[in-house]
């Protein structure tokens, strides 16, 4: 079918078709790869014969963010972190991504003696809108 998996993928990276996205385990040449969940729903029977359309999500590598969020941290800098990664119209939070704790254990036991995280919530009055009034919720 003309793909060129080596090049476009490799173990980690994400494949993403019409019928869900999966994590790359193996590419087995240009033209198979081994992903790691089941797919969600099977493949048309005519697929298989004339193909599907793919995209390919590299795998990002964070060492270089935390690296650089370690030292300014241990420099005793402030940042600022959306750790939900966007915004939704849910009445609760989205799933907690483990970033934000990594980032101040490095920087703690890189030697910095005050790390304290700060959780912030932006609740907006109407979430659809744009530059909607909004409440800034801060601490606990």
């Amino acid at each position: 079918m003309g793909t060129k998996f080596g090049l476009d993928f490799k173990h980690g990276d994400k494949i993403a078709l019409d019928c869900g996205t999966y994590t790359v385990e193996e590419v087995e040449s240009d033209s198979e790869l081994t992903v790691l969940e089941a797919f969600k729903k099977p493949m048309n029977e005519g697929d298989k014969e004339t193909g599907v359309t793919f995209k390919a999500l590299p795998k990002v590598d964070q060492h270089e963010v935390f690296d650089a969020v370690t030292y300014h941290l241990h420099s005793d800098g402030c940042i600022g972190i959306f750790p939900e990664g966007g915004s939704h119209d849910r009445t609760t939070l989205l799933p907690l991504k483990p970033g934000v704790a990594i980032m101040a254990l490095s920087a703690m036991l890189d030697g910095s003696e005050d790390v304290t995280i700060v959780p912030v919530g932006l609740n907006y009055y109407q979430p659809h809108r744009f530059r909607s009034q909004a409440v800034v919720e801060i601490g606990m």
